[in-house]
C-alpha cells in the first residue's frame, strides 16, 4: 500500500475548497458562504462540495484499510453491533432507549441484541422491582471486545499521525476543530442522540 500523502489532497483538500482555513497555533476560521477562492457558492454548488469531502474521505479510509484488514476480520463484528456495544459500555438500556438511540425499528435493534447475547457480548436482566422490564448490559466480554477495538483505531490513527510533519499535524487539529463545530451543532439541533461511535477503515459488513 502506497504511504498516505503528507501534503494537502484529500480531505483537507476538499475543505479549504470550501473556505476552511488551516493555520498553526491559531484558531480555525470558516466561512460557510464562500468556496474556491473566497468567490460566493450557492447551495447546490456547497452540496456537490460536501459530496466530494465524503468521497475524499472514504477513499482514505479505503486506503488504510488495505493495511489493518487482517486485525478488523479478527474483531468479526458488525458496525450495528459496535454501536449497540458502544452504547451499552455507558450503562444498561431497555429496548425502548435502544429503539430512540439508535434510530431503527424495534425488530433491527431485537435482531442485533439476539446477536450480541449469543455471543455473550451482552446479557439481559429483569428489573428486580419489575421483571416485566428487561434491560440489556454489556459483559465482560463486551467490554474486552471494545478494548480491542479502541487499541486497533488508536493505532492505525498514531500510525498515520507518526509519518506528517508538524506542520501537518497542527492541520489536522485543525481539522478535528472544524468537525467538533459541527458535531456541537449536531448535539444543539439533537441530531446527535447517543455517543459517538468510531469511524473504521475496516469497513462494514451488512
Amino acid at each position: 500500500m502506497q504511504s498516505p500523502n503528507p501534503g494537502g489532497g484529500g480531505v483537507f483538500q476538499a475543505l479549504s475548497t470550501i473556505g476552511v482555513s488551516f493555520r498553526p497555533n491559531s484558531s480555525v476560521g470558516t466561512n460557510s458562504q464562500h468556496g474556491r477562492k473566497g468567490h460566493p457558492i450557492n447551495e447546490q454548488e456547497r452540496a456537490v462540495l460536501i459530496e466530494e469531502v465524503i468521497a475524499d474521505f472514504e477513499a482514505s479510509l479505503a486506503r488504510l484499510a488495505d493495511a489493518h484488514a487482517p486485525e478488523f476480520l479478527e474483531i468479526d463484528i458488525t458496525m450495528p453491533q459496535a454501536k449497540v456495544l458502544y452504547l451499552l459500555a455507558v450503562g444498561d438500556l431497555n429496548m425502548s432507549e435502544l429503539v430512540a438511540r439508535l434510530g431503527v425499528t424495534l425488530p433491527t435493534v431485537s435482531g442485533v441484541v439476539d446477536r450480541l447475547v449469543e455471543r455473550g457480548l451482552i446479557a439481559r436482566r429483569t428489573n428486580p422491582s419489575d421483571r416485566r422490564r428487561v434491560f440489556v448490559g454489556i459483559t465482560p466480554a463486551g467490554v474486552h471486545l471494545l478494548d480491542r477495538f479502541r487499541d486497533l483505531n488508536a493505532r492505525q490513527l498514531r500510525d498515520l499521525l507518526a509519518v506528517l510533519d508538524a506542520a501537518d499535524l497542527e492541520q489536522v487539529r485543525g481539522f478535528l476543530a472544524v468537525l467538533e463545530r459541527g458535531i456541537s451543532r449536531l448535539a444543539s439541533a439533537g441530531k446527535l442522540p447517543g455517543p459517538a461511535v468510531p469511524v473504521l477503515a475496516g469497513g462494514d459488513r451488512p
